[in-house]
């Protein structure tokens, strides 16, 4: 996955593919629980995956998980958040799909 500058021409919700629900964790936030459930479900080793958040304790979780992090400026401020990289919204992103190849 790359993140590019830019407005993404596709909906960012078509990429997700897996939802673990809070309900269905025993340790929320920010406990890494949650994203190590979704990174086993999708087959994907935790340092491959790139996660989104818009909370200290959701990046505290992404951060124990092994993954790289986003912040998110939608809840609170960069000040609040202390993480780099941070993003405004979901508009300055991209996906692009990439193939892997199996050598």
């Amino acid at each position: 996955m790359e993140m590019l500058g830019g407005t993404t021409q596709h909906s960012f919700w078509r990429c997700v593919v897996v939802i673990v629900p809070v309900d269905e964790i025993r340790n929320g936030k920010p406990d890494p629980e949650g994203f190590l459930r979704a990174a086993e479900e999708l087959g994907v080793a935790p340092e491959d995956c790139l996660v989104f958040e818009d909370t200290r304790p959701g990046i505290d979780a992404g951060l124990s998980a092994g993954m790289q992090v986003v912040g998110l400026l939608t809840t609170f401020s960069a000040q609040e958040l202390r993480h780099q990289p941070l993003i405004g919204d979901f508009r300055v992103v991209a996906i692009r799909r990439r193939r892997v190849s199996e050598d």
